[in-house]
């Protein structure tokens, strides 16, 4: 979790993304909730909730539901308090970006 005067986590890592402000809305007050817990119990929540919408996603990869997305939310809970799992979720918001937006313009032609 990035700390409000360095912005850095407890492992000195940076807050995926840049700033931790940027994000703002309804990821900025969890990640604000999750650091007033106690890391004894911050852990395994995050852990457990990352890992169920994982497991939840991959699952509705063969079931219905929208599998992809609730996979990128697992990794994104995982975010919180692990490293890896934050370049993990930039990574993934720029090729989302890297394929939408041309996608976007293709369906601003044809309207």
């Amino acid at each position: 979790m990035p700390d409000d005067a360095t912005g850095q986590g407890p492992d000195g890592a940076r807050a995926p993304g840049g700033e931790g402000a940027e994000h703002g809305g309804t990821l900025h007050g969890v990640r604000e909730w999750l650091t007033r817990l106690p890391r004894p119990v911050r852990v395994p929540l995050v852990v457990v909730t990352g890992c169920t919408l994982l497991l939840a996603g991959t699952a509705m990869l063969v079931l219905p539901g929208p599998g992809l997305l609730v996979m990128f939310a697992g990794v994104a809970v995982l975010s919180a308090e692990f490293p890896w799992a934050g370049r993990l979720v930039v990574r993934i918001r720029l090729l989302v970006r890297r394929v939408w937006v041309p996608v976007r313009r293709w369906l601003g032609r044809e309207r």
